[in-house]
């Protein structure tokens, strides 16, 4: 998930999302589902223009998987991106 993300922060666009989807769905950690989601959120914003408001999805499924499992530190890592999508949507 990590390298996939760094690949994409890296202008990279080869990226097997359905695997990262799948990679979302069997985890059974609580405390690495917000976290999971998060990143692929940031993964999708950061591909291309077309899949913002899939990340917006993805982002907000981290922001409620991380209130319901108490991993409170975790939603202050998503704000930047949570602004992020809100400038694109003024810019449109």
């Amino acid at each position: 998930m990590a390298s996939t993300r760094s690949k994409v922060m890296n202008k990279e666009k080869d990226v097997n999302l359905e695997s990262l989807y799948a990679h979302s769905r069997n985890n059974k950690v609580k405390a690495a589902e917000g976290w999971i989601q998060r990143y692929i959120g940031e993964i999708l914003l950061n591909i291309d223009d077309q899949h913002m408001s899939e990340a917006e999805h993805w982002i907000q499924k981290a922001i409620e998987a991380d209130q319901r499992n108490r991993m409170m530190l975790n939603l202050g890592k998503i704000m930047p991106f949570m602004e992020s999508c809100s400038k694109e949507k003024a810019i449109d």
